[in-house]
C-alpha cells in the first residue's frame, strides 16, 4: 500500500483530555460521537433519509391506563433490534410492523398525533400531540414518544387507535399508523375468582397523572429510560418477533380497524401452514444467491442441513425442499420469521408477517 503522510486538520485538534482521532501507519481514524447514517440521497440540494416508524404497546388491563410508544429509526436492521429489545425489557411488544417515511434533511421537527381511538377509551385528542426534535432523528438516537389512554368500558376488550406521523415542513405528507391491540381472554382459573373492586383498582393503577386527567401524552423519556445507545452499536444477539408471543400480554394485529381485523385462533392455524403462493414468494426472494451467503442457506444452517447444503444445490428448488424440512421438525412460520429477522432479511418476514396478522399474501 503506498505510504501516506497525514496532516492535522482543524477538524481533529485534542479538545482538553478527549482525543479525537488516532493516527496509524496506513489510517487515520476519527472518533465521533453518531454518525447519521444515510439511507437515501435524494436528487437536488436537500439530502433525505429513510426512517421506520415502529409502535409497541403494554399490557392492557380493565380499567386501567394502556400505552402505546412509537419510535423513530434508522431504517436498518440493528435500529429494529435495539427498539425490541429495549421494549422487551419493560414488558411492550410491537403491535405494527415498521412503516416506512423519507425523512427530509431539513432541518423540520417530527410531530405525530392521535387522530381517533375507539369507544371505550377516555382520550383528549387535542391534547395527545408530541413533537420529536429534528437531531435526534437526523442522528440516529431511537427517539420515541408515549401516548397514554384510559380504559373505561368494561364490555370494550380491544383498542383501535390512528396515528399520524409528519414532518412540520411537509404537513401534507402524512404517514397513518392505524393500531390494533386486543386484551388477552382469561383462564378458567382466572375467571373462577371475582374480579378486584374498583376502588383497589384506583389505587394501583400506577399511570395517573398528577393532574388526574384520563389520558395524555408524555414526552420521549416514556415511562422507561429512553435509549441512549447508537443503534449499530447495539447487539443483543438473537432477535424475537414480539408480537406473535402467546401470554398474558394482550393480544396484537396490525390489521385495519375492523372487527375481523384480528383473531388470535386463525393467526394460530396460519403458523401451521404454508400455501403455495406464500412458498413461491419466498422462493422468489431467498433462491437467488447471495455473496455473503444470506439466503436459503441460512435457514438450512438453522435446520441442521449444513452438510446436504451442496446436494441442496443440484436442486431445482432448494428452499423448497428446506421448507419440507421445516415442516417435518415442526417449526412453524413464527420461527421463520424469528430466523428470517436474525439474518436481516426484513423482506422476507414481512411477507410472512402480513400472511400471519392478515391472511394476504404480496409477492
Amino acid at each position: 500500500m503506498e505510504n501516506k503522510s497525514w496532516s492535522l486538520s482543524e477538524a481533529t485538534i485534542q479538545k482538553g483530555k478527549d482525543k479525537t482521532h488516532t493516527i496509524l501507519d496506513t489510517e487515520c481514524q476519527v472518533h465521533i460521537s453518531h454518525f447519521t447514517l444515510y439511507t437515501c440521497i435524494a436528487e437536488g440540494n436537500e439530502s433525505k433519509k429513510w426512517l421506520q416508524l415502529v409502535a409497541f404497546g403494554g399490557r392492557m388491563r380493565v380499567h386501567r391506563h394502556y400505552e402505546v410508544r412509537v419510535y423513530l429509526l434508522n431504517n436498518t436492521p440493528c435500529a429494529l433490534q435495539f427498539a425490541i429489545e429495549n421494549e422487551k425489557k419493560h414488558g411492550f411488544k410491537a403491535i405494527k410492523c415498521p412503516q416506512e417515511f423519507l425523512f427530509d434533511g431539513n432541518g423540520a421537527d417530527m410531530s405525530l398525533q392521535v387522530d381517533r381511538v375507539n369507544e371505550g377509551w377516555s382520550a383528549n385528542l387535542s391534547e395527545l400531540k408530541e413533537t420529536v426534535p429534528y437531531l435526534n432523528i437526523w442522528h440516529g438516537k431511537c427517539p420515541f414518544v408515549s401516548f397514554i389512554f384510559k380504559h373505561e368500558k368494561r364490555a370494550t376488550k380491544d383498542i383501535c387507535t390512528t396515528i399520524s406521523a409528519f414532518q412540520k415542513s411537509h404537513s401534507d405528507y402524512k404517514l397513518k399508523l392505524k393500531l390494533v391491540a386486543k386484551m388477552p381472554r382469561r383462564s378458567k382459573r382466572q375467571r373462577s375468582h371475582k374480579s378486584e373492586s374498583s376502588q383497589s383498582e384506583r389505587e394501583s393503577d400506577s399511570c395517573t397523572n398528577s393532574e388526574g386527567s384520563p389520558a395524555s401524552s408524555l414526552q420521549s423519556s416514556g415511562f422507561g429510560p429512553s435509549p441512549t445507545r447508537h443503534d449499530c452499536n447495539f447487539n443483543p444477539g438473537e432477535p424475537q418477533m414480539e408480537s406473535f408471543s402467546d401470554d398474558s400480554r394482550s393480544s396484537y394485529s396490525s390489521c385495519s380497524c375492523s372487527p375481523e381485523g384480528h383473531h388470535k385462533d386463525r393467526r394460530r392455524e396460519c403458523s401451521k401452514l404454508i400455501p403455495h403462493k406464500l412458498r413461491m414468494s419466498l422462493v422468489h426472494l431467498l433462491e437467488p444467491s447471495d455473496t455473503l451467503g444470506n439466503d436459503w442457506r441460512m435457514i438450512a444452517s438453522d435446520l441442521g442441513m449444513d452438510t446436504k447444503i451442496p446436494m441442496l444445490k443440484e436442486k431445482d428448488s432448494p428452499f423448497q425442499e428446506v421448507l419440507k424440512v421445516m415442516e417435518e421438525q415442526n417449526k412453524d412460520l413464527n420461527w421463520l420469521v424469528t430466523k428470517l429477522i436474525s439474518h436481516q432479511r426484513l423482506d422476507a418476514a414481512g411477507i410472512v408477517t402480513t400472511y400471519l396478522q392478515t391472511g394476504e399474501i404480496h409477492s
